[in-house]
């Protein structure tokens, strides 16, 4: 009995939540494994648009996936947040997408007095810079 609990461990509760999170978030954060055509992820795909298009509208879909991925890691219990913010793909896109919104609403280079920050003359504009 000790060799088949040894060798199969047994599955924590973050264990489970993980993997939910992976199966409601899987085509978001990750590349079909059986598909050869497609080289990158919906998120990727989604994110350089965003970057292209450098508006809103255009960065609309994103936000709403973000939306919903924020929502699934909302559903985890306190105990498994850290575990689940660790992963990859998951961190990725969350820290990514924070530079975005960021970058949408202050354009290239973040305001400098607080007056600036509160007129709204012109919308912003914003480049992003190679990895």
């Amino acid at each position: 009995m000790f060799f088949i609990i040894f060798n199969w461990p047994l599955r924590t509760l973050c264990d489970s939540q993980r993997e939910v999170l992976n199966e409601a978030q899987g085509k978001f954060l990750y590349k079909d494994p059986k598909s050869k055509l497609i080289l990158t992820t919906e998120y990727e795909r989604l994110r350089d648009h965003c970057k292209v298009t450098n508006d809103p509208g255009g960065c609309y879909e994103l936000f709403h996936k973000l939306k919903i991925l924020v929502h699934d890691l909302g559903m985890s219990t306190s105990d498994c947040t850290q575990e689940i913010g660790h992963i990859k793909e998951v961190n990725r896109a969350m820290w990514e997408s924070v530079e975005i919104i960021v970058r949408l609403a202050w354009g290239e280079v973040p305001p400098t007095s607080y007056a600036s920050k509160l007129a709204g003359s012109t919308p912003p504009t914003f480049r992003f810079i190679a990895n």
